[in-house]
């Protein structure tokens, strides 16, 4: 039987970090948009990059900074199913909001397609 993704390990740069549930990962690519008028004409390709999301468990040794101004990076999503994903030239999009609501601070990483490994 196949097994079913569950959970989910980011790794910027080989660095795993401490995340929590509710990763999420839009893989990009090329994407179709259409061009209509009074009936559709076709469409034109335009690239869409990858996006993943994620949330960091607050602790006092996290260097949230750090994390924020990493440009051109490396990612990994790494599922527990056995797929694993590479985006390479990753920046974070995001800024850092930290709550106490959970304890966690979240992330959002855009970079070129992911590929699976």
């Amino acid at each position: 039987m196949a097994r079913v993704l569950g959970i989910v390990k980011i790794h910027l740069n080989g660095k795993l970090q401490r995340t929590v549930s509710g990763a999420k990962l839009r893989t990009g690519g090329h994407k179709h948009t259409s061009v209509v008028g009074h009936k559709r004409y076709g469409s034109y390709v335009e690239f869409e990059p990858s996006q993943v999301t994620f949330t960091i468990a607050k602790t006092g040794d996290v260097n949230l900074k750090e994390i924020q101004d990493l440009e051109a990076t490396t990612l990994v999503f790494e599922g527990d199913d056995g797929v694993s994903y590479l985006i390479n030239n990753a920046d974070c999009t995001s800024s850092v909001e930290i709550s106490d609501a959970g304890g966690g601070v979240a992330f959002t990483f855009e970079g070129d397609e992911a590929e699976p490994l």
